[in-house]
């Protein structure tokens, strides 16, 4: 156990407190995008869009890329 114990202080653990709380308000706020516009959200409006995210954006682009890439060798679809 001691082999692979790390010592932490209440700065680290604020810190993953903070980048949890980043990651549920950025579910939470894709959720509300892709909910139909039928349910009624307040402020829906004014909430972040996920994608908008510096490092979603550059998820998706990195996954953009990787479809490009692959799709190259491949015959166009009949």
């Amino acid at each position: 156990m001691l082999d692979t114990a790390r010592v932490v202080t209440a700065a680290h653990l604020s810190q993953l407190l903070a980048e949890l709380r980043e990651a549920r308000n950025l579910l939470h706020n894709f959720m509300i995008e892709k909910m139909p516009a039928v349910v009624h959200v307040r402020s829906r409006e004014a909430l972040p869009r996920a994608a908008d995210h510096p490092d979603i954006a550059e998820r998706i682009r990195n996954a953009e890329a990787g479809i490009k890439k692959r799709d190259r060798g491949r015959p166009p679809p009949k």
